[in-house]
């Protein structure tokens, strides 16, 4: 009877010891973030955060060859030791030995047309084996990001040219899941800039303003500054970055103003004759 006891004690002990307390994924995100990236520079691009209600361990990331493969992954092995898990975040973050790390998608299939129009323009070798691919048309690539839905006033190409510079810096705005958009460099005098995010819109300030957090360089290393974007009409924007400093050492950064013009979609008829929204409407009734 006694050794009975004993072992009931320490039964006891053993679940008192394996509660501990549950782990919010999100104070895991920076860590992630760095898991994510030995995976990626392994070819997985596409990451699952997986975690349960009832863990009292840190999320785990699993990464595979799609959102799917991953999450498949990560749902079976968490349900082998727990019950109610869940996918927490769902990122894509590649690699790419020319630039670096990838953080969003869209980025990556922009990088890889300019990277196969750059090597076709480079290479003067025919091979009669090999049926050439069928180019995707601009259109095709903008709704290959977009999809068929209507895009909002801000979204699209947009672009500007610095006095000192020869090479024009084009960006695309597009919405995004994290805050309300995303500005993503597509092209830059500066390479390495490309495919990384350069502005995020974070708040609505009004009809035509947001609140943005603006990416610059730190000696050399990524930070961000506040700053506005207003819209003046549908072809062209004003940035605005705040006074910035880093620190008492260092000499702080001015206040800024610049302006972007829209590249794509370009301009319509409607646009030229100022048509209102319900006579743009109208007139494609009639059209049709």
């Amino acid at each position: 009877m006694k050794s009975f006891f004993l072992y009931l004690l320490f039964a006891l002990l053993l679940n008192g010891c394996g509660g501990g307390t549950y782990q919010d994924p999100e104070r895991y995100d920076s860590q992630s973030i760095e898991i994510m990236k030995k995976h990626a520079l392994r070819g997985f691009d596409y990451h699952a955060v997986v975690h349960s209600s009832s863990s009292y361990e840190s999320p785990y990331v699993y990464s595979h060859t799609s959102f799917e493969k991953a999450k498949k992954d990560g749902l079976n092995d968490c349900g082998r030791k727990y019950k109610n898990c869940y996918v927490y975040k769902l990122k894509y973050l590649g690699h790419d030995p020319h630039v670096g790390f990838i953080y969003d998608e869209a980025s990556e299939k922009i990088l890889k047309t300019k990277k196969q129009k750059k090597l076709k323009s480079t290479t003067n070798v025919e091979t009669k084996s090999e049926s050439p691919k069928k180019e995707l048309s601009f259109k095709e690539i903008m709704t290959s990001y977009f999809g068929s839905r209507d895009l909002d006033e801000i979204e699209g190409l947009w672009g500007y040219r610095r006095d000192n510079e020869k090479e024009a810096r084009i960006y695309l705005i597009i919405k995004s899941d994290d805050y309300l958009y995303k500005e993503i460099v597509i092209y830059h005098p500066v390479r390495k800039f490309e495919g990384e995010i350069s502005t995020r819109l974070v708040k609505k300030i009004n009809e035509n303003s947001y609140k943005t957090k603006a990416t610059w360089l730190n000696d050399g290393v990524a930070d961000e500054r506040d700053g506005t974007i207003k819209i003046i009409d549908k072809f062209k924007l004003k940035f605005e970055t705040d006074r910035h400093c880093y620190s008492s050492e260092k000499e702080c950064l001015k206040a800024g103003t610049f302006y972007k013009k829209k590249i794509w979609p370009s301009k319509t008829y409607a646009d030229d004759a100022k048509l209102t929204q319900d006579q743009v409407e109208t007139l494609k009734d009639l059209l049709d």
